[in-house]
Formats: C-alpha cells, sequence, structure tokens
C-alpha cells in the first residue's frame, strides 16, 4: 500500500495538495513514506496520524517535515479541521513569500507587482 501511494504521488503529485498517513502502514512506516514524499516534493503537505505514538514522537514526525500530527481516534470535524489549517498555513507561507519578493498576490500564485 505505502509503495503504490508513493506511485500514485509521483505520478499526481501536482494534483493533491495534501497527503494524510498512518504511521503504521504496510510495507513502511509513515515516518518512511514521508521521507520519500518530501524526496519527490520537498513542498508536499502531510498530516501523519496515528493512536500509537507517543507525544516526544510525534515532535519528531513533525521535525521531519509532517505540517500537522492527528492522533487517533479523531472525529471526521477533527480531520476537516486540521486539513483546513495546514491549508491555511501553507496558504499564509506562500503570501508571506510572494510580498517578500516583492510580488502582489494573485488566485492562483504570486503575480508580479504592477506599478
Amino acid at each position: 500500500m505505502s509503495t503504490q501511494a508513493l506511485a500514485i504521488y509521483q505520478k499526481h503529485g501536482a494534483a493533491i495538495e495534501l497527503v494524510v498517513l498512518d504511521f503504521t502502514m504496510p510495507g513502511m512506516t509513515g515516518l518512511e513514506v514521508l521521507r520519500e514524499l518530501l524526496k519527490i516534493d520537498p513542498g508536499v503537505q502531510v498530516i501523519l496520524s496515528s493512536g500509537h505514538v507517543l507525544d516526544n514522537d510525534a515532535d519528531q514526525l513533525l521535525a521531519a517535515g509532517a505540517r500537522a500530527f492527528l492522533a487517533k481516534p479523531y472525529r471526521p470535524e477533527e480531520l476537516v479541521a486540521k486539513i483546513r489549517q495546514v491549508l491555511d498555513d501553507r496558504e499564509c507561507l506562500l503570501d508571506e513569500f510572494c510580498v517578500d519578493a516583492g510580488y502582489s498576490l494573485g488566485e492562483q500564485a504570486c503575480l508580479p507587482a504592477t506599478k
């Protein structure tokens, strides 16, 4: 399953805005998949989830490049809120980059500032 997920991301990553990974998967751990995804796309947005991870482990996952951690069990609205948080944070980073680089904000990407 984990190798299939990597193959799908390799092929369709440009169309995928966010990945939710379980820490325990067949074939590879969520951390291993995260590292491989980051090799494919250093900007990949990943939420890791598990019911068997301690706080220190969650910190390690975030340090490795996950954008968020969600402990199981969780309610659907908690997942939606976490997804919204990660996507909003990504937008803030893009906005900050655009402004710092002297660009104005467009709907799809940074646009050269008009004078």
